[in-house]
């Protein structure tokens, strides 16, 4: 049994035709979910843009990690001492490189250097500055 010549080109034809057919849907499919892809991969970029703008410098200005702890006190009689804590931590992602915080001291009130002596400090009018160094 032979096919003829016109059948046997009709069949090409539609073989042909069939195959790109197949090949434009495959390559639509995969534009699509390239597209997708490159749309998720765009919004997490800029997600990680935006964040990073807030740390790309050292970064105190967070009050619940930066802050001096001072006692709960109206009023202090005269020779009594006061307990001061400062809390300080660095969130950005560069270091802070030679570090200092100044400290106010409240007025009527002086600093006792002999419970600073683990710190690098200097007292200067009415504040203490101390020396942190790279943070």
């Amino acid at each position: 049994m032979s096919i003829s010549s016109k059948k046997a080109r009709k069949i090409f034809y539609i073989i042909l035709a069939s195959f790109f057919s197949v090949l434009i849907i495959a390559a639509v499919i995969f534009g699509v979910f390239t597209y997708i892809e490159y749309k998720n991969m765009l919004a997490y970029q800029q997600q990680v843009i935006e964040a990073n703008k807030e740390y790309e410098a050292a970064n105190f200005d967070d009050p619940n990690l930066n802050y001096i702890k001072a006692p709960e006190k109206d009023k202090v009689k005269p020779g009594e001492e006061l307990s001061f804590e400062v809390l300080y931590k660095n969130t950005g992602l560069v270091d802070a490189d030679d570090l200092k915080i100044l400290v106010a001291i409240p007025e009527n009130l002086e600093v006792v250097e002999t419970s600073l002596k683990d710190y690098s400090y200097k007292v200067e009018n009415d504040s203490i500055i101390f020396s942190i160094g790279s943070l």
